[in-house]
């Protein structure tokens, strides 16, 4: 006998309050303050400012990958919110993210006219979605 339309929101309100009691575990919050705390400590950046970064560090790339990476953690913090309740391990969520924000730092074009968090949030996506 199919369920009726009062039954399944009786279910979905249980799912919901099940998934808002949910306790994660201390890897998950770890991480999460480490990222909260680069996110801090570096801004975000705006094109001009990037433009200005990029330009100096043009020569050390190496330098270059780990400050775009730092000043754009919160592309990870941000899409890994929206998938937090649907996995497992958050903190594998925030750690994928994290790859993916490290692959788009190798691959970006410094040539390029484009913004480095708008490349990178098509790979931080692409990797945080591999969990699913």
């Amino acid at each position: 006998m199919p369920a009726t339309v009062s039954q399944e929101n009786v279910y979905k309100k249980a799912a919901k309050e099940s998934i808002k009691k949910r306790k994660f575990s201390q890897d998950y919050y770890d991480t999460l303050a480490t990222f909260n705390k680069i996110a801090e400590t570096y801004p975000l950046l705006n094109k001009e400012s990037e433009r200005k970064m990029i330009e100096k560090y043009r020569n050390n790339r190496q330098k270059l990958n780990s400050l775009l990476f730092y000043h754009n953690i919160r592309i990870v913090l941000n899409l890994a919110r929206k998938y937090i309740q649907k996995t497992e391990s958050p903190a594998d969520l925030l750690m994928n993210g994290a790859r993916g924000l490290m692959i788009a730092t190798e691959r970006f074009d410094i040539d390029k006219n484009i913004k480095f968090n708008t490349y990178a949030t098509r790979w931080v996506f692409k990797y945080i979605l591999m969990l699913f």
